[in-house]
This record gives structure tokens, sequence and C-alpha cells, in this order.
């Protein structure tokens, strides 16, 4: 194989190899970045069933349906 050829590859596998890095840390990244906002939503969502951020999502949509509830409530005993 020619030389220029040979580093033409081993360019290429770097530069992919760093492209795989550059992607796992981006996701490193994004995946803290959202367990920092479910952390967040578990500390203001009360009377959460479980700790999987399935129930934790449907917790925090029970706990906002009910909230929006109250206020409609509130709202009309104030008209009336």
């Amino acid at each position: 194989m020619p030389e220029a050829e040979r580093q033409r590859r081993q360019k290429l596998n770097s530069s992919g190899r760093e492209e795989r890095l550059n992607h796992a840390e981006v996701e490193r990244q994004r995946r803290a970045k959202l367990n920092q906002q479910f952390n967040a939503l578990r500390a203001v969502v009360p009377n959460i069933s479980k700790k999987d951020k399935v129930s934790l999502l449907g917790d925090a949509i029970a706990h906002i349906t009910d909230m929006q509830k109250k206020i409609r409530t509130w709202k009309m005993r104030e008209q009336d």
C-alpha cells in the first residue's frame, strides 16, 4: 500500500475515533443534564409513588392536573 494511502486511512481512522469519543462525551453530558432535571422535578412533586422516572413523570402530571383543578375551583368561588 502506498504511503500516502496509508496516511490517509490513518487520518480517517483517528478522526472517526475522535468523533466517537466526542459523541460519547456529548451523550454523557446530555444524560447528566436530564438526570439533574429529573432530580429537580423529584424535589418539587409531592407524594412520589416510586423512584423510577416513568412514575415520577406520571406523578408530576397528576399533581399538575390536580393543581389546575384547584385553581379553576378557586376562580369560580371568587366569581360568586
